[in-house]
């Protein structure tokens, strides 16, 4: 799976939406819940389910989810 995917960060990692994929109701859950291509997003803890932070919120993802979500790496605080 390739890092540009945000299933692939690592905790603590930070950058922006990209793109999301995936079926009409996936993408339309995802885009209530903020995660839209020019998001930033952070990696909060890595795992199934994941936990990341977009702005204020925290969601937390499926890991089959997230392989949806297009997103790069812009930071890294490890």
């Amino acid at each position: 799976m390739s890092a540009d995917r945000l299933c692939c960060w690592k905790s603590g990692e930070e950058g922006v939406v990209t793109g999301v994929h995936g079926d009409c109701t996936l993408m339309t859950r995802l885009q209530e819940l903020g995660v839209v291509p020019g998001a930033w997003v952070r990696m909060v803890q890595h795992g199934s389910p994941m936990l990341i932070q977009i702005g204020n919120s925290r969601i937390c993802l499926r890991r089959d989810d997230a392989r949806n979500v297009g997103a790069d790496v812009l930071e890294y605080r490890g």
